[in-house]
């Protein structure tokens, strides 16, 4: 069974460092930005928030926030690709800051992808790679 369910707030805790703010200014900032913009929305699985913006022709661009173990993770990534299915969408594009994400949506049943991207990591010295999942 996954674990019991978090506050958003300490979902959303390592993008609030990340960016230095606090998880209340970072869990405002969101829902005023999923308010005003109908493009933005936030689909939570167990406690992963995977938050994603239409792109138009059933394509998003993903951000996944999660204190998933790694078993609800992958619990998490499957119904995140049943959703977006369901929802219409055909393709999700995301920054592969940690490769195991790859393997993961594999074994939830995603067929997924791997780009390189012209740009660098936030760390300056990595290159990037774009993940693309297909959910149809």
């Amino acid at each position: 069974t996954a674990a019991p369910k978090a506050d958003v707030k300490k979902i959303l805790s390592k993008m609030a460092k990340s960016f230095g703010v606090t998880e209340d200014q970072i869990y405002a900032k969101l829902a005023d930005s999923v308010n005003s913009n109908p493009n933005l929305r936030v689909i939570r699985a167990n406690n992963s928030l995977f938050i994603y913006f239409n792109k138009g022709n059933g394509n998003v661009e993903i951000v996944l926030e999660t204190i998933d173990t790694p078993r609800d993770l992958i619990d998490s990534l499957g119904q995140f690709i049943k959703s977006m299915a369901k929802i219409g969408f055909k393709t999700g594009e995301f920054l592969v800051s940690n490769p195991q994400i790859i393997k993961d949506l594999k074994i939830a049943g995603g067929n997924v992808e791997v780009k390189s991207k012209n740009t660098l990591m936030p760390d300056g010295k990595t290159p990037a790679m774009v993940g693309i999942v297909r959910f149809v």
